[in-house]
């Protein structure tokens, strides 16, 4: 989720829930690794269509490959489980139903990482209107709230305790176990920093209020326009629809 004065963010968000319960129950319910390559694909051509834009495919990329090379590897060469088709040099086994189970995560996987970016593209402040329009918890937008807001604070203090300690003299281009021996200098301040903003933000809600009867939200997160009954039924509706899905798909 972005901020409010982002103007790249357009995507409504409840269109992004619709898209998310969508895109699980697609990758629950599909199997061989055709079909899951397929749906792959399509589900990533319609994130791009939905975000105006291909930055949200180099993304899924970003994600799902390494973990997708790595099942390839495990599952298609490794894993005993499955049974060998092809062997070379006596040690080398390759497993072509273990490719194909591979390939069927994989698939899962991109298709699912389709679904959770694209919550990259909607606006914080419409998300919680959203959520509170459809009956979420008062308190379960609050710590929404404060998780959407710090992970932008966490980055920016990771990457200040980065440059200090590089100005310091940390080599981070240095050998793995160089950089494996310097990690505690860069996580060390970052999570004391991060405790000490966390006890102060606890008690100035508390202060607020927080936790107690008659909390309210503030006036900017219910501007926009609430989600009207038929959306509402229709949210609602969807869990058990997808569920029935996947039952009758299996």
């Amino acid at each position: 989720m972005h901020n409010s004065d982002d103007k790249s963010c357009s995507i409504p968000a409840g269109a992004a829930l619709i898209w998310t319960i969508g895109t699980m129950a697609t990758g629950a319910a599909i199997s061989g690794p055709r079909a899951s390559a397929w749906l792959a694909l399509l589900t990533c051509a319609a994130a791009a269509v939905l975000t105006n834009g291909v930055g949200v495919l180099a993304t899924i990329c970003r994600v799902t490959l390494p973990l997708a090379a790595g099942l390839l590897v495990v599952h298609g060469v490794v894993n005993p489980s499955f049974p060998s088709t092809v062997t070379w040099f006596g040690w080398f086994h390759l497993r072509e139903s273990g490719l194909s189970y591979a390939v069927t995560l994989s698939g899962r996987l991109c298709i699912i990482a389709a679904g959770l970016l694209l919550w990259r593209y909607t606006k914080r402040t419409h998300v919680l209107a959203f959520f509170q329009s459809i009956g979420i918890p008062t308190r379960a937008l609050c710590m929404l709230a404060i998780a959407g807001t710090s992970l932008s604070l966490f980055a920016s203090r990771g990457r200040a305790v980065q440059l200090a300690q590089q100005a310091r003299g940390l080599d981070l281009k240095a050998t793995l176990l160089a950089r494996f021996v310097a990690l505690p200098r860069l996580v060390v301040p970052v999570v004391t920093a991060s405790l000490i903003d966390a006890e102060h933000r606890g008690v100035l809600m508390e202060h607020r209020g927080f936790g107690r009867q008659g909390l309210v939200l503030p006036d900017r997160w219910t501007a926009t326009a609430p989600a009207t009954t038929v959306s509402k039924v229709l949210i609602a509706l969807l869990p058990p629809i997808a569920a029935v899905a996947v039952r009758c798909l299996q």
